[in-house]
């Protein structure tokens, strides 16, 4: 049988023993909206070939990170590793929980290693021991759950291992039945005290006989308890990457060749019967735009035109806001201008925004800036009157704007401004406010039924007739 990593996880789901599922649900279960908390493993701070990191430091560095828990790595205890848990040993793990409750750290789950695939039963059982010792371990720290592992064949050194993925030789003169027999014998003999003691079993899948979906599911089909879970850690099935098909040459390919056209295509001008076509201005701009020129823009539907026209040949030339404010535009375009005077500076706004902060034209001609600014006016908030169309059309409620003259108002400040009413228009303005050696603004006077790059008014209105 060949699982994938869906087919695994639903199986997995299926399993009585994956931790929590043993007992019956609470009937309003599927309702509890369950949050997801983050852990930080102690291990990350030390890997293991450098002098150990305190497990105190980690906690500390996980409460600072508002980390919600720790998981502890056994080995990176301040503990001997196969003694017997002693009274100075008890004594150090209740200092650990104190330290992890004033922390404000749940201490969520022990990393343990051991071997169970060996075909010497003292072994096994010296195994046996070590796990219900980090057992105890786990219930003096309150942890509810231990990581485990199958153990492996140990036919090469960990390296090579990790070199062959988790694969290695069987053991001469034994099969691979012989190693699931061992490590379910080994894992059924430590249940009794994770029993008495809460604490779950959670087997690992980073290598060993537990490294496929296969070998996982069936260790824990042939151990029906509820003491015994898996490690949702499905990133560690490395088998079958390389021949995903997704990452095949031809058909990344031709994805790539569809995806281009349909950005061409996307970025024409549509046929437009408005007096100002802004697609048509856009890809102007387009073209006049320096290797180095950088846009701002602002809140609102107006900035769909400069982000579906535009085009840029280097990274680092378009700046925004990534949380909807309006006012953005202008300043930023007035802080490009006066950091690099040397480049082009193109700010897009519309007629709310400007509203909000086009007064800071005046710091640029204080200062020296020469930013072009396109204001986009429609007379109204753009955006909130496209969402009352679409869901009440007809309703329009506060949307409506009354504008002030607003080239009277940028040459008030010392800009250079122009009105731009037709589309033939905006070239030779557009080439005037380059030459102007100062602060320019280019009102683009578009048409309130154009609401987005894609639809009208009327579109929205008819669309919303039908629902």
């Amino acid at each position: 049988m060949n699982l994938t990593r869906r087919k695994f996880i639903t199986a997995a789901a299926l399993v009585s023993a994956v931790p929590g599922l043993g007992a019956a649900p609470a009937a309003n279960a599927a309702s509890v909206k369950k949050s997801i908390k983050l852990g930080i493993s102690t291990y990350s701070y030390w890997h293991f070939k450098t002098a150990k990191v305190p497990i105190e430091t980690v906690i500390d560095k996980a409460a600072a990170l508002g980390v919600a828990g720790v998981d502890i790595l056994h080995r990176q205890m301040d503990l001997p590793e196969k003694e017997p848990l002693d009274t100075a040993g008890r004594a150090y793990l209740r200092k650990l929980k104190r330290h992890a409750f004033i922390n404000g750290v749940d201490l969520i789950c022990v990393s343990t290693h051991q071997n169970f695939v060996s075909p010497k039963p003292d072994e096994v059982r010296k195994n046996v021991e070590h796990t219900n010792k980090c057992i105890e371990i786990a219930y003096e720290l309150g942890v509810p759950c231990i990581r485990i592992n199958t153990g492996r064949w140990n036919t090469v050194d960990f390296d090579t291992l990790m070199a062959q993925r988790g694969v290695e030789a069987v053991l001469p003169g034994y099969t691979e039945e012989d190693g699931f027999k061992w490590c379910i014998d080994g894992i059924r003999a430590c249940l009794e005290k994770a029993e008495e003691c809460g604490v779950i079993l959670a087997l690992e899948n980073h290598w060993g006989l537990a490294r496929t979906p296969e070998g996982l599911l069936r260790i824990i089909n042939a151990i029906p308890s509820p003491w015994l879970g898996v490690l949702m850690d499905t990133g560690n099935f490395l088998e079958g990457l390389g021949d995903c098909r997704w990452f095949a040459r031809e058909q990344w390919s031709a994805w790539l060749a569809s995806a281009r056209a349909d950005y061409l295509e996307a970025i024409k001008a549509p046929r437009s019967a408005m007096a100002l076509d802004i697609a048509a201005a856009m890809i102007h701009l387009r073209e006049r735009l320096g290797e180095d020129a950088i846009v701002t823009l602002d809140a609102g539907n107006h900035t769909g035109w400069p982000q579906r026209y535009l085009s840029y040949r280097r990274p680092g030339r378009q700046i925004g806001p990534t949380n909807g404010a309006m006012g953005y535009s202008v300043p930023a375009a007035v802080a490009a201008s006066l950091i690099h005077p040397d480049r082009m500076v193109i700010g897009c706004v519309g007629d709310g925004g400007f509203m909000m902060s086009g007064q800071e034209i005046s710091t640029a001609v204080q200062h020296g800036g020469k930013p072009i600014i396109l204001l986009f006016n429609n007379n109204m908030y753009g955006t909130i009157r496209m969402h009352q169309e679409r869901e009440h059309p007809l309703r329009v409620v506060g949307t409506d704007l009354v504008n002030p003259d607003f080239v009277a108002m940028a040459q008030s400040m010392g800009a250079h401004a122009e009105r731009v009413v037709r589309s033939e228009e905006f070239a030779p303005a557009l080439d005037r406010a380059l030459a102007a050696g100062r602060p320019a603004v280019i009102e683009l006077c578009t048409d309130p039924e154009q609401i987005s790059t894609r639809a009208t008014i009327a579109d929205l209105r008819a669309r919303a007739s039908k629902r």
